[in-house]
């Protein structure tokens, strides 16, 4: 599969979500990114958040209803690589013109410069062609000599 401009791919997303909505991914040299809507009636508050460094839970618990494990599973699986726990951040965009209402979720990977072929270790999740993914383009592209290197400074 081809990757997104942003080296990514899109994913299922669980009974917790709006039914035929798909998570977007994207990575860099240095992080992962997730961006998974929200239902209009999803406060941040309800949101139940846990990365472990190996595996990602996302789950929907509104205020009143379910809670823990109980909570509806909106995204749920084990990371394809780790990130740094302690460097894990998300939060609830409102006003996306492309996506509209999502969470955003800010994951550093473990391995710099490590290639991620799909977010969640899954079956049902695509695998996009690695060697497709470009870290490390504009400024270097029409060079022929160290000379012109001179040029972008």
């Amino acid at each position: 599969l081809k990757p997104s401009d942003e080296g990514g791919a899109t994913g299922p997303l669980g009974p917790g979500a709006r039914a035929g909505a798909r998570y977007a991914w994207s990575q860099s040299q240095t992080e992962v990114h997730a961006r998974i809507p929200l239902c209009p009636e999803a406060a941040a508050r309800d949101i139940r958040f846990r990365c472990t460094g190996a595996r990602l839970e996302v789950r929907w618990a509104p205020e009143g209803g379910a809670a823990g494990d109980a909570a509806a599973e909106v995204l749920a699986g084990a990371l394809l690589h780790r990130v740094k726990p302690d460097e894990v951040f998300w939060t609830v965009e409102e006003r996306d013109a492309k996506l509209g209402r999502h969470l955003f979720v800010q994951m550093v990977k473990a391995e710099a410069l490590q290639k991620w072929d799909c977010l969640i270790d899954a079956e049902d999740h695509e695998r996009i062609d690695t060697r497709l993914v470009r870290f490390f383009k504009d400024n270097m592209e029409g060079l022929s000599s160290l000379g012109d290197l001179a040029k972008i400074r």
